[in-house]
């Protein structure tokens, strides 16, 4: 947290001594390459912090289909059906 309160205090004054000493056709690049700068310190950050991500004991196994949730409907038959008697 201190540092994120020094470099709140002393960035604005290096930006502008960098911008003064380039030039103010050189704001955009000197605007990327902090922006670079903090892309890749986030990156570094993120994977310094996290467990490893690829397992290094047993791996686990696959795992098999998962079977319908709802029940299939039965198929029609190649034949039609044969037609009802009629009794009257």
């Amino acid at each position: 947290m201190a540092a994120s309160m020094v470099g709140g205090v002393a960035a604005p004054p290096a930006l502008g001594t960098a911008i003064e000493l380039s030039g103010v056709r050189a704001v955009a690049l000197i605007l990327c390459v902090i922006s670079a700068a903090c892309l890749i310190t986030t990156v570094w950050l993120i994977r310094a912090a996290s467990p490893s991500v690829l397992p290094t004991s047993s791996p686990v196994p696959p795992t098999s289909p998962v079977p319908p949730t709802s029940p299939e409907l039965p198929t029609p038959p190649d034949e039609p059906a044969p037609a009802a008697e009629r009794t009257s």
